[in-house]
């Protein structure tokens, strides 16, 4: 049992790179299992389409043109993380008081061009300390395939559990709806029925 352990352990700290590809699918898991009720079935296909061959792209490309796998594979998934979860590094960034009270100071009105450049810098710092340090990260490498893959299995998990959004009906209201009018005479109901009129609710 203990040989097995040491052999999966080898494998997902030296040899397998996974969290660039398997970041695209939490981020897919748990868009689909929120919001799939709200799109159709060909913007759900497209949606899994799009996103799948964004990080593989990404995934492929940094694999070509840098040599170390593990280097290649910690600039993509950062780069793939951005992208994908922009959203909540956006939310994130937009709660920290500093952050905001620097953005409100500046002369923009909008928060977008202080903060997708703010990102892309740390992207690239990043990306030139991995480029340059000499260290493995075989470590490092480890714990992102476990914790991407325990994520992945947690967001299944709520799946199962956690209630999925649906889209429900609200009080009918009853509208009067005038179905026709006779040429020459003034606006009046020639007949009228009730129609309920359904309001959505998330």
């Amino acid at each position: 049992m203990k040989i097995q352990f040491e052999k999966v352990k080898l494998l997902l700290s030296e040899k397998l790179t996974l969290y660039p590809v398997l970041t695209g699918i939490l981020f897919l898991v748990n868009e689909l299992r929120n919001n799939a009720a709200f799109y159709t079935l060909r913007e759900n296909v497209s949606l899994i389409l799009i996103v799948l061959a964004f990080t593989l792209l990404v995934d492929f490309l940094s694999r070509k043109l840098i040599k170390n796998k593990i280097k290649a594979a910690l600039i993509a998934v950062l780069f793939v993380f951005i992208n994908l979860f922009y959203q909540d590094i956006f939310l994130v960034i937009t709660q920290q008081k500093s952050l905001v009270n620097f953005i409100n100071s500046t002369t923009s009105s909008h928060p977008e061009v202080i903060i997708v450049p703010f990102i892309l810098i740390v992207w690239l710092f990043f990306t030139f300390f991995v480029l340059k340090t000499k260290r493995f990260f075989a470590g490092l490498n480890l714990y992102l395939n476990i914790v991407i893959i325990a994520f992945i299995l947690l967001e299944i998990t709520k799946w199962f559990i956690v209630p999925v959004p649906q889209i429900k009906l609200a009080e009918n209201e009853p509208f009067p709806v005038n179905t026709g009018l006779q040429p020459g005479k003034s606006l009046t109901y020639i007949t009228s029925f009730w129609i309920p009129i359904p309001a959505l609710k998330a």
